[in-house]
């Protein structure tokens, strides 16, 4: 992941606690979005590892969409982005770029986890 690369633009999550509202709401909201994308995210993690194991490119293309899509939804810019080239790689028959970036997703998953944890933190502070 490259130094200058955004993990987190907040502007699409902020854009949802819009239409949720502020205070309480927003916090249950951000909860259930933290967890399905810490839960989402692994899976899909684990997903592409197995397809990627068994030289299954097809599966990792289609993971790594999925991946790419969801992370863009939140405002995951590097992930989506490393995803997006997972897939292209897994398109082009790259299994070795494929196991390369798998790391790369790997270390992105776990910062935008973090970040969306800060994100939240900054609701609950709103909240009180």
């Amino acid at each position: 992941m490259p130094q200058e690369t955004i993990i987190l633009d907040r502007e699409p999550l902020d854009e949802m606690i819009t239409v949720t509202g502020r205070g309480a709401t927003a916090c249950a909201f951000a909860d259930r979005l933290l967890d399905l994308f810490e839960q989402t995210s692994r899976s899909d993690q684990s997903a592409l590892a197995a397809a990627i194991e068994i030289n299954d490119l097809e599966r990792v293309a289609f993971v790594a969409h999925r991946l790419t899509g969801g992370a863009a939804n939140v405002g995951a810019v590097a992930l989506s982005e490393v995803a997006m080239e997972l897939r292209d790689a897994a398109r082009a028959g790259d299994r070795s770029g494929c196991n390369a970036l798998l790391t790369d997703v790997a270390t992105c998953v776990e910062s935008t986890i973090g970040e969306l944890a800060k994100w939240r933190a900054t609701l609950a502070g709103e909240a009180t």
